[in-house]
């Protein structure tokens, strides 16, 4: 892949929005938490799915997109989150789908997890 559109400000904004996508399709529910931060810090928005909160963010040197997660809504409505899951910004679609669906739970981690 092309490193200058890998990295690539729109380039990553589709792949973060992609992310969103799938978490909508898995049945979490885009919150308005964290309102004031997200604005002041340009965090993205927080996700709620099976008692946990999620959100994508990106790491610009390495390439990385990171799926954060908090169970607690104090926390998650302060910004404060773990980072649970990263992988590579340019994996294919379907690879990214499944690191959503560990991310979530849906599906467990193979035992040849990275390798699936």
């Amino acid at each position: 892949m092309d490193d200058t559109k890998h990295l690539s400000k729109d380039y990553i904004e589709q792949r973060m929005k992609f992310v969103e996508s799938l978490f909508e399709k898995y049945g979490a529910i885009k919150t308005e938490l964290n309102a004031e931060n997200r604005k002041r810090l340009k965090q993205r928005a927080t996700y709620f799915f099976n008692d946990c909160y999620y959100r994508v963010d990106f790491f610009g040197d390495d390439s990385f997109i990171v799926i954060e997660a908090e169970s607690d809504f104090n926390l998650a409505d302060a910004g404060t989150m773990e980072d649970a899951e990263p992988f590579s910004c340019d994996l294919p679609d379907d690879k990214i789908e499944k690191e959503v669906r560990f991310a979530l739970e849906i599906e467990p981690y193979p035992e040849t997890y990275p390798d699936y």
